[in-house]
């Protein structure tokens, strides 16, 4: 089941329900299919909710599990905020103050910006 879908220039990412990200690239003519067998680092599920390409090229994806940053050139997924590692991450949105919002699922709105981690009521 596609969750979303999130183009960039002319690749493509679309993140799966609960098998990992697809990944197309119009050179490549297929689509190539990405898991937890396929990437390195600490990615702890395979539900993505929601992704956000930043205004500095970082990738983020929202799971079940937290936020991860991933980096195509190492094919490496890490937690992007070990305060998030329980959370279900539902929202990711950058504001013109380049600021990152996260919105879970029953855990409340957060703010991340300059290396700052808060809960916003």
């Amino acid at each position: 089941m596609i969750d979303r879908i999130i183009c960039f220039i002319i690749l493509v990412w679309i993140g799966l329900y609960n098998q990992g990200m697809c990944y197309y690239h119009p050179s490549m003519n297929k689509i190539m299919l990405y898991n937890k067998k396929m990437i390195n680092g600490d990615w702890k599920g395979e539900e993505i909710r929601c992704m956000l390409e930043t205004s500095k090229g970082e990738i983020l994806m929202g799971t079940t599990q937290g936020v991860y940053r991933y980096e195509p050139s190492t094919r490496r997924m890490n937690r992007f905020y070990h305060e998030f590692s329980q959370k279900n991450c539902r929202v990711l949105y950058e504001d013109s103050k380049e600021r990152i919002w996260v919105g879970t699922y029953h855990d409340g709105l957060y703010l991340l910006g300059l290396g700052t981690l808060m809960f916003a009521r």
